[in-house]
């Protein structure tokens, strides 16, 4: 096909398109939550602003760019959602990764 968005609109029809720029749009939302928010200042805070703005810059040229190439299903979008998400965690103070007790000799890890 001639672009991703022709691809994806041919494959799946009109709900995969929507499934698809939403995707696309919720990526970009969360980017510029991230990057506007100023509640909780702390160590980091800055560079996780600076990362938000990168990436929003990242995803806005990425959805130009898929009007010339045809990369649909490209990891690179999935990188960008898993991204956005994670860094709406962070933001939010809630750390994804979270700590467990190990069995080990009562090592906290």
């Amino acid at each position: 096909s001639h672009n991703s968005y022709l691809q994806v609109m041919v494959e799946t029809g009109i709900f995969g398109m929507l499934v698809f720029l939403l995707l696309l749009f919720f990526c970009w939302r969360n980017f510029k939550i991230i990057a506007k928010s100023r509640a909780q200042d702390g160590p980091g805070k800055s560079d996780l602003m600076d990362s938000a703005r990168f990436l929003e810059a990242g995803i806005i040229s990425l959805v130009f760019a898929v009007f010339f190439i045809s990369q649909a299903y490209s990891p690179l979008i999935t990188l960008y959602l898993a991204l956005s998400s994670a860094l709406l965690q962070i933001g939010n103070g809630n750390n994804p990764v979270k700590q467990f007790d190990s069995p080990i000799n009562g090592v906290l890890l």
